[in-house]
């Protein structure tokens, strides 16, 4: 089946993009540099979008435009927007109570799938990034981490309380894989309806254990 032309143009070409602003290449320099004592920065790369056009951007030594990284929460956007175009096809809505079977016998089963994406469920999933928090215990010990984020307890009324939560991200992920049909119509739904419109062509997806 031919693919459809990406629905965006081209945001740069092969070569690396050189600040043409003073401004702008004074703002690279600083993310560049390195304090002189630790916390050091470590940065890797820097992209700077501007009307649908790359307007600057710099890289690490040994790291260059076609580098793989790490998207980290960059990746809550992409679930969010396939929540969204799961709701456009009447698959999901963020008013339905989050289809999370963990939840059926008690007040969790309130939470509604908007919760999620507000980061406001009232669960135990602080993310505070000390090494113990909820999120950390999932990222590290568990192979299923939306299993574990499911299995935590209600510290708050639902919408009473917000909190970043990694976690809960895990748990729309899985609303996504189970509403269409598994991990690999997940891969398939994400580049068709997503990544191939955008005119993404190099980006994985991640599951875990």
């Amino acid at each position: 089946i031919p693919k459809s032309p990406p629905l965006l143009a081209e945001i740069a070409g092969p070569e690396i993009v050189a600040p043409s602003d003073p401004a702008l290449k004074a703002a690279l320099d600083h993310a560049f540099e390195e304090p002189s004592e630790p916390p050091f920065r470590r940065t890797k790369a820097v992209v700077v979008v501007h009307g649908g056009k790359v307007i600057a951007e710099r890289y690490a030594p040994g790291i260059g435009v076609n580098t793989p990284l790490m998207g980290f929460s960059m990746t809550k956007s992409v679930v969010s927007a396939l929540i969204g175009i799961m709701t456009q096809q009447g698959l999901t809505s963020p008013s339905l109570p989050a289809p999370v079977p963990e939840w059926r016998g008690d007040i969790r089963r309130e939470i509604e799938v908007e919760d999620l994406l507000r980061m406001t469920t009232g669960l135990a999933l602080d993310e505070t990034n000390n090494g113990f928090d909820p999120s950390s215990q999932m990222i590290y010990l568990y192979d299923d981490m939306a299993g574990f984020a499911a299995n935590a307890m209600p510290i708050a009324e639902r919408r009473k309380r917000w909190h970043y939560s990694s976690a809960t991200t895990q748990l729309l992920a899985r609303v996504i894989r189970d509403g269409v049909g598994g991990p690999e119509q997940t891969l398939a739904f994400a580049w068709r309806e997503l990544f191939d419109p955008l005119g993404m062509r190099n980006v994985t997806l991640e599951f875990d254990g």
